[in-house]
């Protein structure tokens, strides 16, 4: 009986080591994988897209695509972890001179050990982009998480 008592703490103990190294060694990984930038006016289409979904009163006319700008951040996202994140979302956080905000509160999911990319774009009126706060978001065990990134 002493026998067995001592090889299930053993085992107990084992089980234990192994479940403390592979949750310590889990984690989500948030990296800005790049950023472009596009005037408008080399994509009308996408631009013209935007006024249409905007309606009437954006303030924002045809006329105004010259001034205009896309900046397009890329955000790679790593889940080491066992388990898939749910509801993965993006946003950057807009300043005065933008128009619109686009694509970062697509809501997608991450598979355990896989890799994920996300974009998040910006219409702005401002030629230069500030330092901004992007903020990436998901629930893993039920839990809502998020990472805080600052982007130029």
């Amino acid at each position: 009986m002493k026998t067995v008592t001592i090889i299930l703490a053993l085992l107990f103990a084992a089980c234990v080591t192994v479940t403390v190294i592979v949750l310590m060694t889990s984690n989500v990984t948030v990296s800005v994988t790049g950023i472009t930038a596009q005037s408008a006016s080399e994509n009308p289409a996408l631009f013209a897209q935007v006024l249409a979904d905007m309606g009437e009163g954006a303030g924002v006319t045809e006329a105004d695509m010259a001034d205009c700008t896309f900046y397009t951040w890329r955000i790679g996202v790593d889940n080491s972890t066992f388990v898939r994140l749910d509801m993965l979302e993006a946003a950057i956080e807009t300043k005065p001179e933008d128009i619109a905000s686009l694509g970062g509160l697509k809501t997608v999911s991450v598979d355990a050990h896989s890799r994920t990319e996300l974009a998040v774009t910006v219409l702005t009126r401002n030629p230069d982009h500030p330092k901004r706060e992007l903020t990436v978001s998901w629930y893993l065990w039920g839990q809502a998480n998020r990472r805080t990134l600052t982007v130029q």
